[in-house]
């Protein structure tokens, strides 16, 4: 009896600490596609693109994508210049309204919202790795592209953040290596510091957040995928541990996914690689040799997206309770890559990306955030 009651114990204690989920996502749509890209005949999507709202208009712009033949085939990596301008219509379905170009191709990079322009900071075409920043801003549907800044390094898929005018950079490649840098950038002055690392192993492609003024960084992809997380607190130059990522008791990554708000203590990542086959496509390909990597590579690259299984789950991220759990799933396939997700307006939108090594979807579908029962 003693043993029962310690046990009940120790189930109501459990319960009582998991946080109640607050808000999901719910009434996902199909609300257009990407437009075709200039010089194409048909869009196929893309991974890596900036993204952003400017008042009530939807940029999208750059990112690259396979559109010669499959990565199996030796199928070249494009990168693309494009600027796409939307209008939200009132059924939210989307209505391509202008179109602009980069002064380079670039994917991989970085977005943040400055008033009433967009900063599209770093990423990579296939020269390289880029340093640059670029102000964009609309004339009615006309984006307006300025180069502003050149970073003292190159970076892409990190995450940046933007506080006061001053840039937080961290992670991702940084001058052509995999970082766990941390360095600011002042967008007056053009001033870098660097501040503490992020802890444990440098990473690339992790998604992440500033909130109550703190930088959030969630997992990411480094020697294997990672599940371990931290917070930067601005004000004393520290990161603080946050729990590892998991789903029913079982690490869960969402290296390769995005992070918006939910709610004042919740945050809302969505997609990622599937930890188990992603480690071991790590693995074998860093291990065989000749045809039986070759047998691997070719069973890899030519599995289905159900088999890639790119997380769908609305993965949240308590920061009150330090806690992980899922509020539901998404209706169609996750993304990778990494791909934009933004919010405004109590909608959540999710654009394009990967949805298997090799192969982007040029779909855009949103959903209302709405409370959870």
């Amino acid at each position: 009896m003693k043993k029962l009651t310690l046990i009940l114990l120790a189930l109501t204690t459990t319960l009582a600490c998991t946080p109640k989920p607050k808000n999901h996502v719910a009434d996902w749509k199909l609300i257009g596609l990407l437009p075709i890209p200039a010089g194409f005949t048909e869009s196929i999507g893309v991974s890596g693109a900036f993204s952003g709202f400017i008042g009530d208009k939807l940029i999208i712009a750059g990112g690259a994508n396979f559109p010669y033949a499959p990565v199996i085939e030796g199928g070249a990596k494009e990168f693309y210049r494009d600027i796409f301008v939307f209008d939200i219509n009132s059924d939210n379905t989307l209505s391509h309204v202008g179109s602009g170009q980069l002064p380079k191709k670039l994917a991989t990079g970085h977005t943040v919202s400055v008033g009433d322009s967009l900063y599209f900071i770093g990423g990579e075409n296939k020269d390289g790795d880029s340093a640059t920043i670029y102000s964009i801003t609309l004339n009615e549907n006309t984006p307006l592209v300025t180069e502003v800044a050149t970073l003292p390094f190159t970076f892409a898929a990190g995450a940046a953040v933007v506080k006061d005018n001053v840039l937080y950079l961290a992670g991702g490649r940084q001058n052509k290596k995999s970082s766990n840098k941390l360095h600011t950038f002042n967008l007056n002055t053009k001033e870098s510091i660097s501040l503490a690392d992020i802890p444990g192993e440098p990473r690339v492609q992790m998604p992440y957040l500033l909130a109550n003024n703190k930088f959030y960084i969630f997992n990411g992809l480094g020697s294997l995928t990672l599940v371990d997380s931290y917070a930067y607190d601005l004000d004393n130059n520290t990161w603080s541990a946050l729990a590892n990522s998991s789903l029913e008791n079982i690490p869960y990554t969402v290296g390769g996914g995005a992070a918006v708000p939910l709610s004042a203590d919740e945050i809302l990542i969505l997609g990622g690689v599937n930890k188990q086959v992603f480690d071991d496509a790590i693995t074998q390909l860093g291990s065989l040799k000749g045809a039986e990597l070759e047998a691997f590579r070719q069973d890899y690259f030519n599995r289905s997206p159900e088999q890639f299984n790119f997380s769908t789950n609305q993965m949240v991220y308590n920061t009150t309770k330090n806690q992980w759990y899922s509020v539901g799933t998404i209706p169609f396939y996750g993304g990778a890559g990494p791909f934009p997700v933004l919010v405004k307006d109590g909608m959540v939108w999710h654009v394009s990306g990967e949805i298997k090594a090799g192969v982007r979807t040029p779909e855009v579908h949103a959903g209302l955030i709405s409370q959870k029962k």
